[in-house]
Order: structure tokens, then C-alpha cells, then sequence
């Protein structure tokens, strides 16, 4: 297994900073091993500034300057029970109020 991280992207991350991403997969040791894993190393005010921290810190590491972000969309949990929902099946309840 590559050490991480793999590849870097720099990615903007709001309005005035950018992000440098590590991406790569999780250690054999990891109970998540071999699955995908993202994290943000460190924020910069510009991509030339996270350029100039890429090569210093990981060099040989492959980056890519992305417009848009690798940020994987967040599950929803609806509000409401799926039509198929019986609470008899699992002894339990499905409620709005659970989310307060």
C-alpha cells in the first residue's frame, strides 16, 4: 500500500481561502482499510501559496489545481419513513423529533 497522501488537489474552500486535499486510501491497519479517504492538510489565501507549500512539503506527489471541489455530498436522512417502513420489524420508531 502508497504511502498517503497519493494525489493532492488544491480546491477552493470558501471565498477567500483554498485547500490543499490529500486523497489516497486508508491503511491496512485502519478498519476502513482500502477505502477511499480526503482530508484537508492545510489552508492557503492563494493557489500560488499552496502551490509553493506542494512543492516543498510532498514533492513527486502529483497535484492538481480543480475549479470545482472533491468534497463527496453529505447523506440525507429524510424526515419521513420510507412507504415500506413497519416499526413491528425492527421494535423501532421513526419521528421527526428525532432530529431535534
Amino acid at each position: 500500500m502508497s504511502q498517503f497522501p497519493e494525489t493532492l488537489t488544491i480546491e477552493r474552500t470558501s471565498p477567500d481561502e483554498f485547500g490543499l486535499i490529500g486523497h489516497g486510501e486508508y491503511e491496512e491497519s485502519s478498519v476502513l482499510a482500502g477505502q477511499y479517504r480526503r482530508i484537508i492538510i492545510e489552508w492557503f489565501p492563494t493557489v500560488a501559496a499552496a502551490q509553493t507549500a506542494v512543492d516543498e512539503r510532498h514533492p513527486g506527489v502529483s497535484c492538481e489545481v480543480l475549479e470545482h471541489g472533491t468534497s463527496p455530498s453529505r447523506a440525507v436522512v429524510p424526515i419521513w419513513p420510507p412507504a415500506d417502513f413497519d416499526p413491528a420489524d425492527a421494535g423501532e420508531v421513526w419521528s421527526a423529533e428525532d432530529y431535534n
